[in-house]
């Protein structure tokens, strides 16, 4: 179990200072070489911990997992004894009911209970971390292409626009933009309306008398 605890503080220890590291707002090239030298290590410590730690705990996938993959065995089940449809919709909840049902109390059936999981390191998150030194040296540190800034500059602007709109006694223009920037495009969702909104109020602000 010591083993164990060292490899798991050395690869919370290695993940803190990468994610440290990508985040800085102002990189040199030794900061960029580091990021790249705390990549390989946060490797190496990956590899530790799916080798040497995961094997000795079983693991299995959570009883919400377990129901979600029942529902969809009996579903797909469904759809290949019946594949017309004509199922209704009361019976096509009470025949997943029954299904789980009957997992639960039969591990033999419908999926044979909970599955065994095991750490899975071919994922896309792993393989996008060796991205980030190359796309720091191309366009910057990451805080200069995050949606997050494009996000506050449209408000910012929205909140201008509503300042001088007040000013020249247009409330109707004002409105408009009041509504439209209750949706940014980084925080909820902006239809083409209220976009169309937005600039139509911007040229009632260009036209209004000073």
């Amino acid at each position: 179990m010591t083993a164990h605890n060292t490899i798991i503080r050395k690869l919370l220890f290695e993940a803190a200072t990468f994610h440290g590291l990508a985040k800085l707002r102002l990189h040199t090239e030794t900061t960029v070489t580091e990021l790249e030298n705390s990549l390989t290590r946060l490797g190496d410590a990956l590899r530790a911990f799916q080798q040497t730690v995961c094997p000795a705990y079983k693991t299995a996938e959570l009883p919400t997992e377990e129901a979600a993959r029942i529902r969809r065995q009996a579903n797909a089940a469904k759809k290949t004894s019946d594949p017309k449809g004509k199922a209704k919709a009361s019976n096509h909840a009470a025949g997943s009911g029954a299904a789980k049902g009957k997992a639960k109390a039969n591990p033999t059936a419908g999926g044979g209970g909970r599955r065994q999981r095991t750490y899975n390191l071919n994922t896309y998150k792993v393989h996008a971390l060796g991205g980030y030194a190359k796309a720091i040296r191309k366009y910057g540190s990451m805080d200069n292409y995050n949606s997050q800034t494009v996000c506050m500059y449209d408000i910012f602007v929205l909140r201008v626009l509503i300042m001088l709109l007040g000013r020249t006694g247009t409330s109707a223009g004002k409105t408009d933009i009041q509504n439209s920037s209750k949706g940014p495009a980084c925080c909820g969702d902006r239809s083409p309306g209220s976009t169309r909104t937005s600039d139509s109020s911007i040229a009632r602000t260009e036209q209004a008398p000073t």
